[in-house]
């Protein structure tokens, strides 16, 4: 996608949460159907939905030697995910790396991710504590509180590495964490916070059972390395918008299957049908809608 992608832009084709409508996207879909004819890519992706677990079979079984996921996806659920078969099924120096290897035009390996909107905290109606609710949050506004509470008392939740590293202790009993990190009691984070972010990322990096470290601390740097974040705008309800997430979601589904798999000479015939017919059935409604409220607010 180009550099110089304008906020406005982001925002009127940024509905669909896979990007279709933003600049160059087709010939980034051109690229994935000219490795699947090319036999690089898996030639039954499109037999298998969401959820479906074949894929992952597959990855562990050692058969994939490349896919796009979230950074830590290989690392993660123990001895049953995929590190930990990869190394028992195909050998100790089987393992998955992070790596980027999109750059844009102006040299960047640019990540769109969404504005800073994870979670809203508010007090019911049914609250009959509000000054102590309060009290909590503002207690929960220094770093040293939410630090304890993330990551407990030293010897007894956690072990301190040479580097500074923060390394969790299983712990049972009366100081048990009920919650990784203790995630209900600190509302106002999501994920680790040891007010640094290079110690931070050591820190988690420690914490996958069975993957050393090496792998993980380079993929949770690149996975906002160069990133560009979305920007919170106000222009009140696009009405298009109404009751058309599963229909064109569909659609897109549908037409991004079509274009990686049909024949090189017959790509640009399958996506345009495809597209304009994404547009015609609701897509460019809300394009329009968004422009004009865009345009008008900002």
């Amino acid at each position: 996608m180009p550099e110089e992608l304008s906020d406005r832009e982001m925002y009127v084709f940024g509905f669909d949460d896979r990007r279709l409508l933003y600049p160059n996207y087709k010939e980034g879909v051109r690229r994935l159907n000219q490795w699947y004819n090319e036999g690089l890519v898996w030639k039954d992706f499109a037999l298998y939905g969401a959820g479906d677990t074949t894929e992952d079979n597959m990855i562990k079984a050692g058969y994939v030697g490349a896919f796009m996921h979230n950074w830590d996806y290989p690392y993660r659920d123990g001895q049953e995910g995929i590190h930990a078969n990869l190394q028992k099924l195909v050998g100790e120096d089987a393992a998955f790396i992070a790596v980027e290897p999109f750059q844009n035009d102006a040299g960047l390996y640019r990540k769109y991710l969404s504005a800073p909107i994870d979670r809203k905290v508010f007090f019911p109606s049914t609250n009959t504590e509000p000054l102590a609710s309060l009290l909590y949050l503002n207690w929960l506004s220094n770093i040293e509180n939410r630090r304890f509470l993330q990551i407990g008392e030293e010897g007894v939740h956690h072990t301190v590495t040479d580097l500074g590293a923060i390394q969790a202790l299983p712990v049972t009993g009366e100081k048990v964490m009920n919650s990784p990190q203790n995630i209900d009691y600190t509302i106002v984070i999501n994920g680790l916070d040891l007010g640094d972010p290079v110690l931070t990322s050591r820190s988690i990096a420690l914490n996958y059972s069975g993957v050393d470290a090496r792998f993980i601390e380079p993929a949770y740097i690149i996975t906002d390395n160069e990133a560009r974040y979305g920007k919170n705008v106000q222009v009140g309800e696009i009405r298009a918008e109404e009751g058309m997430g599963t229909v064109l979601s569909e659609k897109r589904n549908t037409l991004l299957a079509q274009a990686v798999v049909a024949k090189t000479e017959e790509f640009d015939a399958v996506w345009d049908r495809g597209f304009t017919d994404y547009l015609r059935s609701g897509g460019q409604a809300i394009i329009n809608e968004r422009a004009q409220k865009y345009d008008a607010a900002y």
